[in-house]
């Protein structure tokens, strides 16, 4: 397992910062991931609960008896810090921090950032975030809503990834009206690790995306990985033209798909 795949597939997840108390995003994301079907094993973290959704709640990921891959941390940003090193120390390859209050709010914000990163990438876990909305996988072998949208997509095989949460939600909104589906939904927020090139990466060998949605648009083009054959979009959005674009790509994607010249396409070129 990579540390990307240990973000989007995998086997046991973390809440650090679950919450009892419906409404609060500690509860709402253990609460998606709980009502979505995850696969796997998960676990609450609140030292002030006993339960939580009547799952047994650890005061410190560290006392979970098993191995996590994936920490989700939801946190002020004081206490983000503590939980990101427990969260190393007890073995995660991946974490998504959905807490805000870093580089977005200032110099301090942005020094606690830098050695979050610092200490994830000293052990080699990948980072999503912070500030964002949270990875979505409906794909049926995993099934896993890590994010405070209570709407869960149907399965199928476009990837989307957003720096905006606000994007994300209307993209959800917008697609389930009209029942498109995604193999991966991220939202990368601050991106202080995982960027939009790490995830066009990933992507490019993965077996279950045909068609990667993203906003906004990456300009340094040439670090794209090599198509090697690959049959495989890419689609810059546009702003406040959600409906429109998501039309054309659909159309656009089915008739490249016709014509079988595999490679990076890019929508609009």
């Amino acid at each position: 397992m990579t540390s990307l795949d240990a973000i989007f597939a995998p086997n046991a997840i973390a809440v650090i910062g679950a919450s009892t108390t419906p409404g609060k995003v500690g509860y709402d994301i253990f609460a998606n991931i709980l009502k979505g079907g995850y696969k796997g094993t998960l676990y609450p973290v609140n030292p002030a609960a006993k339960s939580i959704l009547s799952m047994r709640a650890y005061p410190t990921i560290g006392e979970i008896p098993d191995a996590v891959d994936l920490s989700i941390i939801v946190l002020p940003t004081g206490a983000t810090l503590k939980a990101v090193e427990e969260s190393v120390k007890k073995g995660v390859k991946g974490m998504v921090i959905v807490s805000a209050g870093f580089r977005e709010v200032g110099k301090k914000g942005l020094e606690v950032e830098n050695r979050i990163v610092s200490i994830c990438r000293e052990a080699g876990v990948r980072v999503v975030g912070p500030n964002c909305l949270g990875v979505i996988n409906p794909l049926p072998g995993v099934s896993m809503n890590a994010s405070f949208s209570a709407r869960m997509p149907s399965p199928g095989n476009i990837s989307f990834i957003s720096q905006s949460g606000a994007l994300c939600t209307a993209v959800l909104d917008f697609a389930a009206d009209r029942g498109f589906g995604f193999s991966k939904f991220i939202s990368i927020g601050n991106k202080a690790d995982v960027d939009e090139i790490d995830l066009l990466q990933y992507l490019h060998d993965d077996a279950d995306t045909a068609v990667i949605m993203i906003y906004p648009v990456v300009p340094d083009q040439q670090r794209y990985p090599n198509d090697q054959g690959r049959d495989l979009f890419v689609t810059h959005m546009e702003m406040g033209l959600a409906g429109a674009w998501m039309k054309r790509m659909i159309q656009t994607t089915f008739m490249h798909k016709l014509r079988g010249r595999p490679g990076w396409r890019f929508i609009p070129e």
